[in-house]
């Protein structure tokens, strides 16, 4: 064999050991870390799941919440971004939201009657006592 080869037979040889102790040192990491890192005492990172800043709501909420901030924003900062900015939320929850209860985003002119038919229905409900 040349030199060449034993070098080539060496670094193949290296290559396979550092692929075993990368191995090696993910099962490590799995069996320290399991219940100790993501316990119920200690979530991890982050909000828990399901959870906004919004706190949890149902999709009436929700609803009512998104067109009252809507109707408050001036008429040309009705996107969804400056809406999501409004509530305190990301774009991206706001999304969430809308898919999850499936609100449709309304069209401009159309909200106000919207609104308004939202009251009515909830006046209609607290006069009847539900």
């Amino acid at each position: 064999m040349t030199r060449e080869q034993d070098l080539e037979i060496e670094l193949r040889r290296l290559e396979d050991e550092n692929v075993r102790l990368k191995r090696m040192l993910a099962k490590i990491y799995s069996i320290t870390s399991d219940g100790l890192i993501h316990t119920p005492a200690a979530p991890g990172r982050g909000r828990p799941s399901g959870t906004t800043k919004l706190g949890v709501l149902d999709s009436e909420q929700f609803a009512l919440r998104l067109f009252s901030t809507y109707q408050q924003l001036p008429t040309d900062a009705r996107s969804k971004v400056e809406v999501a900015k409004a509530m305190n939320i990301s774009r991206r929850t706001l999304h969430r939201y809308l898919d999850r209860w499936l609100i449709v985003w309304p069209p401009t002119g159309e909200v106000e009657a919207l609104i308004d038919r939202l009251r009515a229905e909830k006046a209609g409900e607290v006069a009847q006592g539900v």
